[in-house]
């Protein structure tokens, strides 16, 4: 399609001019396309907290989750109404599985997590957005 010279506007796009239509000359992203990007932002978040608290260390060994002791009361085996010791997980954020982060760093280094990148245009690989989270931001040591 032959373009009139009127059409081009002065922004350009990987080198090439690109249309201008109305005041802003790129294209508004479709609603499914932001929430993809709000899903690997929230991935990464996800990371970040994990790896701040240190149960992803910086190359990348899942360590356990945390968890608190409680007391409860319940009938034991021979009947008797007794206190033990119960360990719950604690809650990170809006992590409250005990195993969140090794289910989260699966995914980032899996071929899924990559097809993903690609399908909304991220530029880095999973791995790499992986391995630079934990590097910049991972609490303990290897």
């Amino acid at each position: 399609m032959i373009s009139d010279i009127s059409d081009i506007s002065v922004a350009a796009h990987n080198g090439r001019p690109c249309r201008a239509v109305g005041a802003n000359p790129s294209p508004d992203r479709s609603g499914w396309e932001l929430l993809a990007w709000a899903i690997l932002e929230q991935a990464v978040a996800d990371l970040v907290l994990f790896a701040r608290f240190g149960i992803i260390t910086t190359s990348g060994k899942c360590l356990p989750w945390p968890t608190t002791m409680k007391r409860i009361t319940k009938y034991g085996p021979s009947g008797k109404l007794g206190t033990y010791w119960h360990r719950v997980p604690r809650n990170l954020a809006t992590a409250k599985g005990p195993n969140d982060h090794r289910e989260l760093r699966a995914w980032f280094l899996s071929d899924h997590a990559q097809s993903f990148c690609d399908l909304i245009g991220c530029r880095l690989p999973a791995k790499e957005i992986f391995h630079n989270t934990l590097k910049n931001h991972g609490g303990l040591a290897k």
